[in-house]
């Protein structure tokens, strides 16, 4: 027996991206998280998942509709968590930025794996509330690497100063490897993850 309904629900779900996860995360413990209807640069509205640490358990990170993923982080360095009261932030803003993660001057890796295969772009704020003077370098994996830092005013987050916007591919299986690193000292206050059509 045909049942009519099938080749539309599996056209709807392949509309919705219903495999891929949209992920929200802020790096950090001072703060509180921003708010589920701020979705900051891409503005992906949902909760935000409060990693304080790289270092031990990550705990289980939420899609942005509350779900439990099976996505999870590794990183092949120790970043020590560190806040300062920016003058430049407030609200939401502040609550993505004041809090972060101190990054070393040498070459790091954040492993994201767990991703359903798809087409994602990775948003990944590296703006330092304390130093304005300070540049992060982020890439994935063999591309080309863009420039975070500078001053920030204005309460509205900006492309290279606040955050790199990085476009990729996920094959089943491998992870994303985001490389950081900190000239002078870099920073890693978040990353929302945003799965593309």
């Amino acid at each position: 027996m045909r049942h009519p309904w099938i080749p539309t629900l599996v056209l709807s779900l392949a509309a919705t991206g219903a495999w891929a996860q949209a992920i929200n995360i802020d790096f950090g413990r001072e703060h509180p998280l921003p708010g589920e209807g701020w979705g900051a640069a891409p503005n992906q509205l949902g909760p935000w998942n409060a990693v304080e640490s790289l270092e031990g358990e990550i705990p289980v990170l939420l899609d942005t509709s509350g779900l439990p993923t099976k996505v999870s982080l590794a990183c092949d360095l120790p970043f020590g968590p560190a806040t300062l009261d920016s003058r430049y932030t407030a609200g939401n803003l502040e609550a993505l930025l004041d809090d972060y993660l101190d990054l070393h001057s040498v070459p790091s890796t954040l492993a994201v794996s767990g991703l359903a295969p798809g087409r994602y772009a990775f948003y990944v704020y590296a703006w330092a509330p304390d130093y304005p003077k300070a540049r992060t370098s982020v890439s994935i994996g063999d591309g080309r690497a863009e420039i975070v830092g500078g001053f920030g005013g204005g309460g509205v987050l900006i492309e290279g100063v606040h955050y790199a916007r990085i476009a990729t591919r996920v094959r089943a299986g491998e992870p994303v490897e985001v490389h950081l690193f900190g000239f002078g000292k870099g920073t890693l206050n978040g990353l929302q993850i945003e799965p593309l059509p």
